[in-house]
C-alpha cells in the first residue's frame, strides 16, 4: 500500500484551494503550513471519529469492574482503553446489545468509563493510535482527509466560503463511499452483538 506523507498530503489540500505547496511539514514557516500542522490532528481525529475505518479497530477484553460502581442505573463500570475513540458502530450509546446470554443488554458511555451490569465484556472499538501510523491509512481515508482539510484551510488562507462548503460537501460524499466500501474483509460482518459481548 502507497504510504502518504503528512508533507504530500497537505500540499493536496492546499491545491484543491488553489494555494501553493509547503516544502514541509513540520519545519516550513510559511502561513500555509501553520494551518495545516493547527488542523491535521484534529482532522485525522475527527474522521476516525465519524466512520470506523477498518485500520483503526481494535479489540479490547474488559474484565476488572472499577472499584467505585455507578450510584445507580447500572451494577459495573469498566475503564475504557486510553486510546478508545468510539464504538466501531454508527449505535446510540444506549442502544439495547443483543448477546447470546441474555435476551437485552442495556449498556451506557460515560466519559472514559463504560456501564453495564455484566461482570465481563468484549468489545470492537476505533483506536485513536490510528491516527499515529500513516501507512496504515487506506486511500479512500487519505482522499477524505484531504477534502477535509482543504474545508478547513479555505477560510484562514483564501477567505472563500465557497471552498469550504464544496470540500465539505466532498467529505460527506466520500464517507458516503467508504461506507459501500467498507474494508471489513469479506466474508466477515461485525453487527451489533459482536460490538459489545457479554461474559459470563
Amino acid at each position: 500500500m502507497t504510504t502518504f506523507t503528512e508533507t504530500e498530503i497537505c500540499s493536496q489540500a492546499l491545491g484543491l484551494i488553489a494555494v501553493g505547496p509547503i516544502a514541509d511539514f513540520a519545519t516550513d514557516p510559511s502561513n500555509a503550513a501553520v494551518q495545516c500542522r493547527n488542523f491535521f490532528d484534529l482532522c485525522v481525529l475527527e474522521l476516525l471519529e465519524r466512520f470506523p475505518w477498518s485500520f483503526a479497530m481494535r479489540r479490547a477484553l474488559l474484565s476488572t469492574p472499577l472499584l467505585n460502581a455507578p450510584v445507580w442505573g447500572f451494577k459495573n463500570a469498566f475503564q475504557l482503553p486510553n486510546d478508545y475513540l468510539r464504538l466501531a458502530d454508527n449505535d446510540k450509546n444506549n442502544f439495547p446489545i443483543a448477546s447470546r446470554d441474555v435476551d437485552f443488554v442495556e449498556w451506557r458511555i460515560e466519559g472514559k468509563t463504560l456501564l453495564i451490569d455484566a461482570t465481563g465484556i468484549n468489545i470492537l472499538y476505533i483506536s485513536s493510535d490510528g491516527a499515529l501510523d500513516t501507512s496504515q491509512w487506506s486511500p479512500l481515508f487519505v482522499t477524505t482527509l484531504t477534502y477535509l482539510l482543504a474545508a478547513k484551510l479555505a477560510i484562514p488562507l483564501t477567505r472563500s466560503m465557497q471552498y469550504a462548503s464544496l470540500y465539505n460537501s466532498m467529505v460527506t460524499k466520500s464517507l458516503a463511499e467508504a461506507e459501500n466500501a467498507q474494508s471489513v474483509p469479506e466474508g466477515q460482518h461485525y453487527d451489533s452483538e459482536t460490538l459489545i459481548v457479554v461474559r459470563r
